[in-house]
């Protein structure tokens, strides 16, 4: 893996982007990254290379945290289908109504003081 990708994600020139890895030899694509190697077709550490991933997708399935012992609630958690593959868990942005199957995109905003990733309801629904 490169050293120069850092942190889970990044935004550039307004469009988020989570930090994943491909496999070279198969193509899975992975999030978060891992440094193992692959878990499809065994191809070791040195043929997974950076790729940036579109943080957009659809909502496959949430829950309503309405406890939690540190954290203010309620918040709500998303677990997202991206269209790059990886089922990947996120934060759902505060005045987000979440329905199954939206087509969701993810945008930096801040929490408690604090960049975060966030999705919530593609402003434009892809085809």
């Amino acid at each position: 893996m490169s050293a120069e990708m850092t942190g889970l994600w990044s935004v550039d020139s307004g469009t988020a982007r989570l930090n994943g890895i491909r496999c070279s030899s198969c193509g899975l694509v992975l999030f978060p990254p891992q440094l193992y190697g692959c878990p499809a077709c065994g191809a070791g550490p040195g043929e997974l290379i950076p790729a940036a991933l579109p943080a957009a997708g659809r909502l496959h399935s949430f829950a309503v945290v309405n406890l939690h012992p540190s954290h203010p609630t309620p918040y709500t958690i998303l677990e997202v289908e991206l269209d790059s593959g990886p089922l990947v868990r996120a934060l759902a942005a505060s005045n987000f109504d979440p329905r199954i199957n939206d087509r969701v995109e993810g945008h930096e905003a801040q929490v408690d003081g604090t960049p975060q990733l966030v999705f919530e309801r593609a402003r434009v629904p892809l085809a």
